[in-house]
């Protein structure tokens, strides 16, 4: 599991002027069109090449672990994207992000994460997890400041570790490189 530490997460400028680039308007919207938001999800699932993860529309709109709230992306008066976000404390757990993907352009998978932490500490939350890590496939959310990954006892913003041990991860093929991976793993956490 990782999470980035919004109070250490800075906004760059480089950020906001891809933000900016994108051209979407992003608000907090609390009663979504969950037909719209569903064809969003189907088009997100073809357009990525990914199996049918929720069912039908109801599985997509049920809450997991606690508040629900989506973050919507409209360009242009149209609604093209959303995130679903839930809230457990002072923290925000960040479940999918969905886009139709019509204008690649925009980068909005790109330019989600930023506006997901801009709006997060606007609510005043702490963290942001961002779900299982694991695996060559979650490389990139150490890239983030405030970057963090649960080692089994504690928070770790070790992130060149982690960049081996997901990269590791990844080239596993035997019992052999396994132990390899907890070999690395327990000599340089302490445990």
């Amino acid at each position: 599991v990782s999470r980035i530490n919004l109070g250490l997460m800075k906004e760059k400028s480089r950020y906001r002027a891809k933000m900016k680039k994108s051209g979407a308007d992003v608000c907090w919207n609390d009663d979504p069109d969950k037909d719209a938001y569903w064809e969003i999800y189907q088009d997100y699932i073809k357009a990525k090449g990914y199996s049918e993860m929720y069912g039908n529309p109801d599985t997509l709109f049920k809450p997991i672990y606690g508040e629900r709230k989506y973050l919507q992306y409209d360009v242009s008066g149209e609604t093209v994207a959303f995130s679903i976000l839930e809230f457990l404390g002072k923290s925000a757990i960040a479940l999918q992000f969905c886009w139709n993907y019509r204008e690649p352009n925009r980068r909005l998978g790109y330019v989600n994460k930023y506006y997901q932490f801009r709006n997060l500490r606007q609510l005043d939350c702490d963290y942001m997890y961002l779900g299982t890590s694991y695996e060559v496939s979650s490389l990139k959310k150490c890239e983030y400041s405030g970057f963090e990954w649960w080692t089994g006892r504690e928070w770790s913003t070790n992130s060149d570790l982690y960049k081996e041990l997901v990269l590791g991860e990844s080239n596993m093929e035997t019992l052999d490189d396994l132990h390899k991976q907890q070999r690395i793993f327990y000599s340089q956490v302490d445990i």
